[in-house]
């Protein structure tokens, strides 16, 4: 049997048909499937999504854990803790992958051993200003922390990717965050001296709908992660 390779890190609450789409763009990849598994993480839905994940057991290699709603940092620990992969890549369930993702995140992880890669972020909601707006606070963000590209110093944890090893021994992510874990891990990562590489054709689409006040209450909550 050949050992998996990649561990797909997916943590989810309470949006079964947005899970759905970011699994289907999963099956999509270049990546040969038996390469990769995905590992999905309930994190406290209001109805478990273990059911729903049976469906895909013949076009995935799925594995899946449930938490108690400790927010996404304490998921992709549980995820992180169940994967079986050499490498670990991590996005979120209101994320739709394109199919050549994973195999970018390899290619970068494989020019520069032991580095914490990240991909780029396009919205899919166009018309819908909380999600344009999201998305536009989100490459500025972008631009500024990786306006040299050669030494980029923040990825969000939507697009991520990193060798197993290098993370556990930095601790992984911090369960202390219930926001702006991505930022923490990236500080820690270079503090440690390690490199980060952007592989910007590394790309998912993000369709995370909100009304204005869940807009509010979201960057309130970035907000308060960046201050802690």
């Amino acid at each position: 049997m050949t050992a998996i390779e990649c561990s797909v890190v997916i943590p989810t609450r309470d949006r079964p048909g947005q899970l759905q789409d970011c699994l289907a763009a999963v099956a999509a990849q270049t990546m040969a499937r038996h390469r990769f598994e995905v590992v999905v993480v309930d994190d406290g839905s209001r109805v478990p999504v273990a059911p729903q994940l049976a469906a895909w057991q013949n076009r995935l290699t799925i594995r899946h854990a449930r938490s108690a709603g400790g927010g996404p940092s304490t998921a992709r620990r549980a995820g992180t803790a169940l994967a079986s992969g050499r490498w670990l890549a991590f996005t979120d369930d209101d994320c739709v992958p394109e199919p050549g993702w994973l195999a970018a995140l390899e290619r970068a992880l494989m020019s520069t051993p032991g580095a914490l890669v990240g991909g780029r972020t396009r919205n899919l909601l166009s018309g819908s200003p909380p999600a344009e707006t999201s998305q536009l606070i989100g490459d500025i963000v972008a631009d500024y922390y990786n306006a040299d590209r050669r030494r980029p110093r923040f990825f969000s944890s939507n697009n991520m990717a990193v060798d197993a090893g290098p993370l556990g021994d930095l601790g992984g992510f911090d369960a202390a965050f219930v926001t702006a874990e991505d930022r923490d891990l990236c500080d820690r990562w270079r503090a440690a001296g390690r490199p980060l590489v952007l592989a910007a054709d590394a790309v998912v689409g993000h369709a995370h709908h909100m009304s204005v006040a869940g807009f509010i209450r979201q960057h309130a909550g970035y907000g308060r992660g960046a201050y802690h």
